[in-house]
């Protein structure tokens, strides 16, 4: 996936469609509330991880832990950040979707779909007064990000991140549904190209098979043109033998012998028995 004209055009249009149809969903609350109330149980993780971690602040931002929702943030807007959260992953699962926490990422997941989301506060570089370098600092602006390759932000301005969580919500879905038609797409196209090389591989098959009952043919045929010749030859020892009046015993018994095993090396005995 991903969205070029006139494909835009119509990302775009679907886009507002879905917002609008979240705004108006009875079952989602968007509006993030002054205080957190009945968190939901990823949120309580986060508020702990967020509260023992207050000893290792890097760049002035405190993280959660690994295997929580990922979030950094300076300890002044920790707070706000979960009161986002929350409002964000209820209204995400009241949709009828889940988040995966795994290993130090956090996903937002849509159906088999996961697309990679992680809540920041945005940094910036300060000269300090008597020191020679730059240092980052939090600048109090939050922002929610989502993706990987195809990535999208949400960053406090003439609107905060919690006023743009319907915007949030409809991209996310709307891109889960997108990615769900590309693996669809992928595993069509997957199933289709086995589809063939079966049958690529059931033709050289056929082919193997053909060649080796033509090579067995040829050695039949070989086998019936020895035994042509040896009764042949039998046939015209037998003769002289007579003619010369030396039909011995033995003689007899080994032209018994003889002709049999012609008639076994035959394939016209075996083709008709």
């Amino acid at each position: 996936m991903w969205i070029q004209p006139p494909e835009r055009t119509e990302f775009l249009q679907r886009l507002a469609a879905l917002q609008q149809e979240i705004e108006n969903d009875p079952r989602v609350n968007l509006k993030a509330p002054e205080r957190l109330s009945s968190p939901d149980p990823l949120i309580v993780e986060a508020k702990q991880g967020l509260a023992e971690n207050e000893k290792y602040i890097h760049e002035g931002l405190v993280g959660s832990k690994r295997g929580q929702l990922d979030v950094a943030v300076s300890p002044a807007n920790a707070l706000r950040a979960l009161r986002f959260l929350d409002t964000f992953v209820k209204a995400w699962k009241a949709r009828g979707h889940s988040i995966t926490n795994r290993n130090d990422e956090s996903y937002a997941a849509y159906g088999q779909e996961e697309i990679l989301i992680k809540f920041r506060e945005r940094s910036k570089r300060v000269q300090k007064p008597d020191r020679s370098y730059t240092e980052k600092e939090p600048t109090g602006l939050l922002y929610f990000k989502a993706g990987y390759f195809r990535e999208k932000e949400w960053i406090d301005g003439k609107q905060s991140v919690e006023e743009q969580l319907p915007k949030i919500l409809a991209w996310l879905e709307l891109t889960g549904q997108l990615e769900a038609a590309e693996r669809a797409e992928r595993e069509r196209r997957h199933t289709a190209e086995r589809v063939e090389a079966a049958k690529a591989q059931a033709i050289i098959q056929q082919k193997k098979e053909e060649e080796a009952d033509f090579q067995a043919l040829l050695q039949e045929g070989e086998r019936w043109r020895q035994a042509r010749d040896l009764k042949d030859y039998l046939q015209a020892v037998e003769a002289k033998a007579n003619q010369e009046n030396k039909v011995t015993e033995a003689f007899t018994n080994w032209l018994v012998w003889a002709k049999s095993k012609a008639e076994e090396h035959d394939p016209l005995n075996k083709k008709i028995s």
